[in-house]
């Protein structure tokens, strides 16, 4: 059985270049074409590990790189399905997510017609709409 590992990268401070003393430089175009911090741990080599996102890969010092439990159940675009605070099923689509420590989990910010909802929705609240 293979176990996946996930992690997060710091992907804005990558893009805005700075943590070029933390990255393979001849990997920078696919971080900036990445829209996902958090990412596949692929492997680890050298003191740099492989990650994945967006089908694009990169590799990264192992100090930039913090694990996590799991994989998310949504990324960033993925429209999801859930009860709003008043019991109606709403349909979205995930515009942003991060790993709130205290919850143990992750917390996702949703976009329904257009406008973003002002709750940050835990992962049980949430279901891909395939």
């Amino acid at each position: 059985m293979i176990i996946e590992r996930w992690g997060s990268i710091p992907l804005a401070s990558i893009k805005n270049r700075e943590c070029d003393n933390g990255i393979i430089l001849d990997d920078l175009g696919s971080f900036m074409q990445m829209t996902q911090h958090v990412v596949k741990y692929i492997s680890e080599e050298n003191g740099y590990i492989t990650v994945e996102s967006d089908g694009l890969r990169g590799r990264v010092k192992s100090s930039l790189f913090q694990p996590r439990k799991r994989k998310p159940v949504a990324f960033i675009n993925d429209p999801v399905k859930f009860y709003n605070s008043k019991g109606s099923l709403e349909f979205g689509v995930v515009r942003d997510f991060w790993w709130h420590t205290n919850r143990d989990g992750y917390l996702f910010r949703v976009e329904v017609n257009g406008k973003l909802k002002t709750r940050w929705y835990e992962e049980k609240d949430l279901e891909l709409d395939l």
